[in-house]
């Protein structure tokens, strides 16, 4: 059996429709790691052009990867995934759409590795608020 790396879906991001199945593969993921009462949204395909959150999960209990509640999701298959979580991150705690920032998770997910210093001083950073 071959497992899929994270090299694997890096290369696989570069592709044009990896955008449009990236969400595809997170509802999956969660599908298969959450109970069967767990409710999600994520738009793929050309549905991820419109507006709105990339995804949407209401779980009744934590997992190890989905929190209990409702999580928020923005996620990205572009170069420099320091930019675009950042980006994501001010967009959306400036304008939460639906949601009450104070009662959700949110998840920002990247296709690509931000893998420095400055990534771990920023998650605590963010934690920290």
């Amino acid at each position: 059996m071959r497992l899929i790396t994270k090299d694997d879906i890096v290369r696989w991001a570069e592709e044009y429709e990896a955008k449009g199945y990236f969400p595809l593969l997170i509802e999956k993921l969660i599908l298969a790691s959450t109970p069967n009462s767990t409710r999600l949204r994520f738009p793929s395909g050309s549905n991820v052009y419109l507006s709105g959150w990339d995804g949407k999960v209401e779980c009744e209990i934590d997992t190890h990867f989905v929190r209990k509640g409702i999580s928020v999701f923005e996620i990205g298959t572009e170069k420099n995934p320091a930019k675009k979580i950042k980006g994501d991150y001010k967009k959306r705690t400036a304008k939460p759409l639906e949601v009450d920032p104070s009662e959700i998770t949110l998840v920002l997910i990247s296709s690509h590795i931000w893998n420095n210093e400055d990534k771990d001083k920023w998650v605590k950073q963010k934690n920290d608020e």
